[in-house]
């Protein structure tokens, strides 16, 4: 009588194999991960996504501080700053043609002198531009009215026709001006030397100041 034999390590493989084939059962290793064993270089880059993340999943803790912007806000959840000063009036500019006949309230800005050799017209520029701290033309009213203030080029006291701006402002307004160029042609002007003067015209019942940045002046003779 022969006795029973242990079966080899082969024979057992085999007949496990065998029995997995026969019975059509499939099995799955089940992997059981450990708290906080997932790490960052554990995932591809790019990989996690929006669904990944559960609710409330990240807070204050976890961004950088300032790394967010206005537009990582939807609309009204920042709040509004608070009001900001009162910018400067807006100015009313306007190129009124003549400038007024010299008065009482006329001031002399800026002068200049040329010769001519013969009679003929000529071509007068004032300029009015800012400087580091200044406007070209800062024009303030008195508190209780409106004020306007004129600008003109002249030639021996004549007004130069076309070269008159003005400025105007509400009751207590400070009026600026980033620049301003008059300039005109006076006709008929006879051979000899002549005085060109940029004039500045206020009233003393509107305006309180006027301030010029800097000012030029140019003539030439076109015949």
């Amino acid at each position: 009588m022969l006795g029973l034999r242990k079966p080899s390590p082969a024979m057992v493989v085999a007949c496990i194999s065998l029995f997995v084939g026969l019975s059509g059962v499939g099995t799955a290793a089940v992997v059981v991960l450990k708290k906080n064993s997932v790490l960052s270089k554990h995932i591809r880059n790019g990989q996690v996504k929006t669904v990944d993340l559960g609710a409330n999943a990240v807070n204050s803790a976890k961004v950088g501080d300032g790394s967010l912007l206005a537009q990582d806000f939807a609309a009204g959840q920042l709040p509004a700053g608070p009001q900001g000063p009162p910018g400067p009036t807006a100015a009313a500019v306007s190129v009124t043609g003549m400038p007024p006949a010299i008065g009482a309230f006329s001031q002399v800005r800026e002068t200049a002198t040329i010769t001519t050799t013969v009679p003929g017209k000529l071509l007068v520029v004032g300029d009015l531009g800012p400087t580091s701290t200044d406007p070209g033309v800062r024009v303030e009213c008195m508190v209780a009215t409106a004020c306007t203030a004129f600008f003109g080029v002249y030639v021996d006291g004549t007004p130069v026709p076309g070269s008159a701006q003005l400025v105007s402002g509400g009751a207590g307004a400070t009026v600026d001006v980033s620049a301003m160029t008059l300039f005109g042609i006076l006709p008929n002007v006879a051979a000899g030397a002549h005085t060109i003067e940029l004039r500045a015209h206020k009233s003393p019942v509107t305006v309180s100041d006027i301030d010029l940045g800097i000012e030029q002046l140019v003539a030439i003779a076109i015949g």
